[in-house]
């Protein structure tokens, strides 16, 4: 059990860290990490966890604001878990999600950064989601507090797209009106494509279920009819069922379809933002070919095969696969789609160097460990690594440095305004000089 430390002092808040918790120093000289704090903040620490090297705040009061506070736009952002960050004003969001970048690459892929890495802002900052998560309890729908399973009714979701939240409404009416109808649902996705290439594909809702087998098959009996009037406004998909898919345009004049339910961006605008940025690292190389890690729907993979490359794409969800390759057919499209995971399929292919132009490398948060060594026998004259967590993408940079390639650029994408979260692209070469790091000594 962690010992809890009556602390009483003033800690200035320095820095913030990956994680998106301020840290400030304790007389003793330990860091002391504080969630909630921001840089110039002055605290009263109350108490705190002692974890012998640092300690965590567990209770605490802001003495002395820090001048980049201001007052959120959501008056339940203090209960609910999910922005983080809305007590600081946009410019300095931007300005510390770099800060946090730059500060994994240096301590943990111990690359040295040359210069302030810049991340694209989000055309909004509010209002930009396009997909959110429910908790459903006792008839109730909301989001769990941070850390914890309390489930907040938030009653307007500030970074919920209008359409989206309209659509969080009709849900919400369903779940109130039949509750017992609910009660075998572990979450419920919602997601709304403004960008959507049909109206009736726009918006969709995802029921994840809890029981197998017979049971599920009540839970879905009881759901067909409790959702009915959702179904005249929604895709609605159940997990027991088969895929449903839905389209959206991640670049201009290129449709994808990703089934409900499966991995999509948020922020469809700075996605898009992020793709045209993929599309002209190709184009400056001059590639032809590629292969696509972690493909999913085919998020960077149609679009490079609209502009006449032709390539692989590998992702282990079937669906996502299915419904890439469905759409570059529907397209005549010269794809090639493989439901595998990307490490097993490497292995399995061994593909020799120099057979990709570029490697397209997109993982979910646990980041690319288990194709780094695989990604240096390919060899690709370039290398795209997208991450939405700098720790891993840290790490992995520093394995791939480290192995012989060089590391260009750096630079973050608002994909999460309000929160500490931020998408990067890492650009790599192995034939020119390293403009913006090089492994440390």
């Amino acid at each position: 059990m962690r010992r809890l430390l009556r602390v009483d002092q003033l800690v200035r808040i320095e820095r913030l860290v990956p994680g998106g918790q301020g840290m400030g120093r304790l007389d003793d000289g330990r860091p002391v990490f504080v969630t909630g704090a921001f840089v110039g903040d002055q605290i009263l620490l109350q108490t705190a966890e002692d974890q012998r090297s640092f300690v965590k705040a567990r209770q605490y009061a802001v003495a002395e604001e820090s001048p980049e506070r201001v007052v959120p736009a959501c008056a339940e952002c203090t209960r609910c878990g999910g922005c983080d960050w809305m007590w600081i004003n946009e410019a300095e969001q931007l300005r510390a999600k770099g800060d946090l970048i730059r500060q994994a690459l240096e301590r943990i892929g111990k690359l040295s950064v040359s210069e302030s890495i810049e991340v694209h802002k989000s055309e909004n900052t509010l209002r930009y989601r396009s997909r959110v998560r429910l908790q459903v309890k006792a008839g109730k729908v909301g989001f769990f507090s941070r850390g914890s399973h309390e489930l907040i009714e938030v009653t307007d979701c500030k970074v919920s797209s209008e359409a989206l939240w309209d659509l969080v409404g009709l849900i919400r009416r369903a779940v109130s009106a039949a509750p017992a109808a609910f009660f075998g649902v572990a979450h419920i996705e919602a997601r709304v494509f403004d960008g959507g290439l049909l109206p009736s594909e726009r918006a969709s809702v995802y029921f994840s279920i809890r029981e197998t087998g017979k049971g599920s098959a009540r839970v879905s009996e009881q759901l067909e009819a409790a959702t009915s009037a959702l179904r005249e406004r929604a895709l609605v998909r159940f997990s027991t069922e088969g895929p449903v898919v839905q389209s959206y345009s991640p670049s201009p004049g290129v449709t994808t379809r990703a089934p409900l339910g499966g991995f999509t961006q948020v922020n469809e605008a700075v996605n898009r933002l992020l793709v045209l940025r993929v599309l002209e690292e190709v184009k400056r190389k001059g590639s032809r070919r590629f292969l696509d890690l972690y493909c999913g729907s085919g998020n960077f993979s149609l679009p490079l095969l609209t502009q006449g490359l032709v390539g692989v794409g590998v992702e282990y969800s079937a669906e996502a696969v299915n419904a890439a390759r469905a759409q570059a057919e529907k397209d005549g499209l010269p794809g090639a789609f493989h439901a595998e995971g990307c490490a097993d399929y490497l292995a399995r292919t061994r593909h020799a160097p120099g057979s990709f132009d570029v490697v397209i490398v997109d993982p979910p948060r646990a980041g690319a460990r288990d194709c780094v060594s695989h990604l240096l026998d390919l060899a690709a004259p370039l290398l795209l690594m997208i991450a939405c967590d700098p720790a891993s993408l840290a790490r992995d940079l520093g394995e791939l440095t480290r192995g012989g390639y060089r590391l260009l650029s750096v630079e973050g994408f608002d994909m999460f305004p309000q929160t500490h979260h931020v998408e990067t692209l890492a650009i790599l070469e192995g034939e020119q000089s390293a403009r913006l790091s090089s492994p440390a000594s």
